[in-house]
């Protein structure tokens, strides 16, 4: 082969590659975009159910008053995440939810859902799960 003919093919080669390169990222970059928008979506309305949660945990020695409310909150907080999160976890806030309102759930079984739910969520996120984990109320007086 000619050594002109090497030369362009190695210069039509060089430009061609950063070129195809750039093509793909750009085709990438709204898929990742999404995916980014979507983990932040889902890290807040997982914040905000394990706030509502609390919350309904403290309101339970409270008014009928803050215990609607409170109940209320977590409601709306589980079906937001369970819009957004994975559907393994989506099941776990659900059948979790189904069973406190059931009146279904020993003490011990609040703490290993609620321990399971967390797993699920920071595995989802990319994190390790944790051993122990429960939610207790603030039962302290007001004032």
């Amino acid at each position: 082969m000619e050594p002109y003919i090497i030369s362009a093919l190695s210069a039509l080669l060089g430009a061609l590659i950063p070129t195809v390169a750039n093509v793909v990222i750009q085709l990438q970059q709204p898929r990742m975009n999404r995916k980014e928008a979507l983990f932040k979506v889902q890290k807040d309305v997982l914040h905000d159910y394990l706030d509502a949660l609390q919350s309904m945990l403290n309101a339970s020695h409270g008014d009928v008053k803050q215990q609607k409310s409170a109940t209320e909150d977590l409601m709306r907080a589980t079906n937001k995440a369970a819009l957004y999160v994975d559907n393994t976890t989506a099941e776990k806030l659900i059948n979790y939810r189904d069973r406190v309102f059931g009146g279904q759930l020993t003490e011990g079984e609040h703490a290993k859902s609620q321990n399971d739910i967390l797993n699920s969520m920071r595995k989802n996120m990319g994190l390790k799960g944790i051993q122990s984990f429960k939610i207790i109320g603030n039962h302290l007086p007001n004032g």
